[in-house]
């Protein structure tokens, strides 16, 4: 796929890989001197009082780094609501645990 000067992208997503590719899709297209519009459809309304994702809300550890690095975004303390440590899944006959620095996350 070509892109265009003028050229119009349409993200369906506003989550963390819609977020990502976003980034990726203007960081390329500045590297090929190519200016285009990216548009993010986001079907929920993060204006009000509830402006984050009430929903599940989990960023894996490299999402904040990105947003520091990229594009000198500080994620607010006060959005996060709780760390993660580790996750356990569970099934008929046992249940696994998952912990470390690989799994670990936050929560908004």
């Amino acid at each position: 796929m070509q892109i265009n000067d003028g050229d119009t992208v349409c993200i369906v997503g506003g989550g963390p890989g819609g977020s990502a590719c976003a980034m990726t899709l203007l960081k390329e297209a500045r590297r090929l001197d190519k200016k285009i519009n990216v548009v993010i459809l986001e079907h929920k309304n993060f204006s009000g009082l509830r402006h984050h994702n009430q929903c599940i809300g989990v960023l894996s550890p490299p999402f904040e780094d990105i947003l520091k690095k990229e594009l000198d975004i500080v994620l607010p303390e006060s959005l996060i609501l709780n760390d993660i440590e580790g996750y356990r899944l569970h099934s008929d006959l046992l249940s696994l645990d998952l912990t470390g620095e690989e799994v670990a996350g936050r929560f908004l």
